[in-house]
């Protein structure tokens, strides 16, 4: 064994830790910036359609985010049908372009393949009557590619790359079968492999399951998937459960992960092929019948190169002491327990309400995190190297770094105009809530400038409704 030059371990030890998995790409059209994806009434389920809007280095805008011109293309639903949701995911199929997840009405679920040209898609609906779990339809008129998916589509998230390959991955409920299953990305019939997430032990009830993105926070490269279930140990109510989280390690294998819990929480453990493949969450708070809120990949906030993942608590009594507490990412497979040495809690903060991961806005080193207090008059900024173990932070006492309206939604979207920087897009209901929406998109620097989306500038591009 040869022993390293002493200029090479010195580039070691300077370069620090090994950084996490990047996110996917959100380039639909394949010119290197990334792209948007905006329902036309946000978060609704009685929207006409949904626009694709091309990035634009100049930072232009359509005039109406419904009609992208020749900025981007329409997706709508046949039939007399509805948007439900539309999402960019990732590639997918392997050809270089971003796709899109889209839902339509109550029952259909489709992936919309990236593509260069602005010709409108029209998803239509299939009545079929087999189990298949997914397979290529003619439900794509003027010769649009995509998939439809015999899923439901109220619990479906993309999940990143779970095994390592480049492409984009998907995970889903499906009842009566298994708790979850990870479908792959693949170049040749894609989305059609996978692996299963079954429950075990104590693991039985299915309420209200939620799925999410965690990013990789055992730092092997690969994404990890999180699912939100009802704790067989806490309190019930009625239909008022309490809530935990199972972070599952992404694999390159097929084989079954098994979430299971024995008599106490401390026994929760994350199984696949009899090893322990990623790890449970739980809240540790007196006379809260807590539920998760919304979850999902935070970025890197301590600066070890392991991802770390956002959990926002509601409680079914409404006591106003909403929370959001922060995992570090880990190669520990024991339970966490949260607020302790496991995270950081973030005070203040709605359970139900978006928060960002939008990497370094502070210009220290280390990611930061955007949340939405209660007030709803903006975002505020957490600093990554703020947040400490076992600690309590309160961002209410900051001024929002984005400020100017409340969020229904707030998503990182990568680069949108080409300057290097991560940019988000930002939405909320507007006028009388499912008429009329609003988007922004609100461009990154390091450091970040304070921005009011209510008088747009050089660093927000305001896209309005037609009408409202």
């Amino acid at each position: 064994m040869h022993a390293l030059p002493i200029a090479a371990i010195l580039l070691l030890l300077a370069a620090g830790p090994a950084r996490a998995a990047e996110p996917l790409s959100h380039d639909v059209n394949g010119d290197g910036l990334a792209d948007v994806a905006m329902l036309d009434d946000v978060e609704s389920i009685d929207a006409d359609g949904a626009t694709v809007l091309f990035g634009a280095r100049d930072r232009s805008g359509s005039q109406y985010h419904e009609e992208p011109g020749d900025r981007g293309f329409r997706i709508a639903a046949g039939d007399g049908e509805s948007m439900g949701g539309a999402e960019i995911i990732g590639d997918v199929n392997g050809d270089g372009l971003a796709d899109v997840l889209a839902i339509v009405g109550d029952y259909d679920t489709f992936v919309v393949f990236g593509k260069r040209d602005t010709e409108p898609v029209v998803l239509q609906h299939y009545e079929e009557e087999d189990d298949l779990a997914m397979s290529p339809r003619p439900e794509f008129r003027d010769g649009t590619g995509g998939i439809a998916l015999n899923v439901s589509p109220t619990f479906i998230a993309p999940v990143g790359d779970v095994n390592g390959d480049g492409l984009a991955d998907l995970a889903h409920i499906r009842y009566g079968e298994y708790l979850a299953r990870v479908r792959l990305g693949a170049r040749d019939k894609p989305l059609r492999r996978g692996f299963n997430i079954r429950r075990g032990g104590r693991v039985k009830r299915i309420i209200n399951p939620q799925l999410g993105r965690a990013g990789d926070t055992n730092g092997d490269g690969l994404g990890d998937v999180l699912v939100a279930v009802p704790d067989p140990n806490g309190r019930r109510d009625g239909f008022d459960v309490e809530e935990m989280a199972f972070v599952v390690w992404g694999r390159k294998g097929t084989s079954d992960v098994v979430l299971g819990q024995g008599r106490r929480s401390r026994s929760a453990r994350v199984r696949a092929g009899g090893r322990r493949a990623g790890r449970a969450i739980f809240h540790r708070r007196k006379g809260c019948w807590c539920d998760v809120g919304r979850f999902g990949y935070a970025g890197d906030l301590d600066g070890d190169g392991r991802d770390d993942v956002a959990v926002s608590w509601h409680s079914s009594f409404d006591t106003g002491d909403e929370r959001t507490d922060v995992v570090w990412g880990s190669r520990k497979t024991r339970p966490a327990f949260l607020p302790g040495r496991a995270g950081a809690t973030i005070t203040g903060t709605e359970g139900y309400e978006p928060f960002v991961a939008w990497g370094d806005r502070n210009g220290d080193g280390r990611d930061d995190l955007l949340v939405q207090t209660r007030r709803g008059n903006g975002l505020r900024l957490v600093s990554g190297r703020r947040l400490r173990s076992g600690r309590r932070l309160d961002p209410t006492r900051n001024a929002p770094l984005v400020h100017g309206s409340s969020f229904t939604i707030a998503q990182a979207i990568g680069d949108f105009d080409g300057d290097g920087q991560q940019d988000f897009l930002g939405g909320q209901y507007h006028g009388d809530g499912f008429v009329d929406a609003i988007y922004w998109i609100v461009y990154g620097a390091n450091p970040q400038p304070r921005v009011n989306v209510a008088r747009p500038d050089a660093n927000v591009t305001r896209l309005p409704p037609k009408e409202g």
